[in-house]
C-alpha cells in the first residue's frame, strides 16, 4: 500500500495479503472500516479461499461469520 493513502483499492489489497499470510489481528483491523466491510462482501470469497489455500483456519472462521461471505461460499459449493 502506498503510505498515507487509504484508498478501497489498497486496504482491499491489504486484506487479500492479510487473508494469504492469515494474520487475523489485520483482517479484524480492515473490517472496522465501514467502506472496506462492503467491500468484502463482494470479495470476501477470494480471501476467504486464499486464507484456506494457505491452510489459515482462524481468518477462514472470521471469513466465514460475515453473512455474505458465507452465503457466497455455499452458493459456489453447489
Amino acid at each position: 500500500m502506498i503510505e498515507g493513502l487509504n484508498t478501497t483499492e489498497n486496504l482491499l489489497e491489504e486484506f487479500f495479503l492479510a487473508a494469504r499470510d492469515g494474520n487475523l489481528a489485520k483482517i479484524n483491523e480492515l473490517l472496522q472500516i465501514e467502506a472496506l466491510a462492503v467491500q468484502v462482501t463482494a470479495f470476501g470469497n477470494r480471501a476467504l479461499v486464499m486464507a484456506a489455500a494457505k491452510g489459515h483456519l482462524q481468518v477462514v472462521n472470521r471469513l466465514l461469520s460475515i453473512e455474505a461471505v458465507a452465503g457466497e461460499a455455499a452458493a459456489n459449493d453447489n
